[in-house]
């Protein structure tokens, strides 16, 4: 069985990126701020913990519109990597500037299907997404 938005629509991870992609392009970070959603601070929190213990950079997997970056950067956290899958949440984490890097992660499977994907060696990897 599957799960999350794709075992609730029954949409194809193509239509689930679809989706994610106009959204993020709208009206996401609005949306989520009034909802009181605050999954990237509790994230960036846990992440700084886990550096303490050993140092290195961070690994944003699916870091959507960028708010786990801001947070981490908000805490002293600077050497981080932002990957999403759809276009739109990649340039909107790039406007926030607070990613070393942000690009597409390199997989085996297409968008938000099981993936095997390629990364440079993270020290933490914070992923946080509705």
């Amino acid at each position: 069985m599957g799960q999350g938005l794709a075992a609730e629509s029954g949409a194809s991870p193509t239509d689930i990126a679809a989706y994610y992609d106009a959204w993020a392009a709208n009206d996401y970070d609005a949306d989520v701020t009034s909802w009181g959603y605050d999954a990237p601070e509790r994230v960036a929190a846990m992440v700084t913990r886990r550096l303490q213990e050993q140092p290195g950079q961070v690994l944003d997997a699916g870091c959507g519109t960028g708010r786990v970056g801001a947070a981490l950067q908000a805490l002293g956290v600077k050497d981080v990597i932002g990957g999403d899958f759809t276009p739109a949440s990649v340039e909107a984490a790039r406007r926030r500037n607070v990613y070393r890097e942000r690009r597409p992660p390199r997989s085996e499977r297409t968008a938000l299907g099981s993936t095997t994907t390629s990364s440079p060696r993270s020290s933490a990897w914070a992923c946080s997404r509705i």
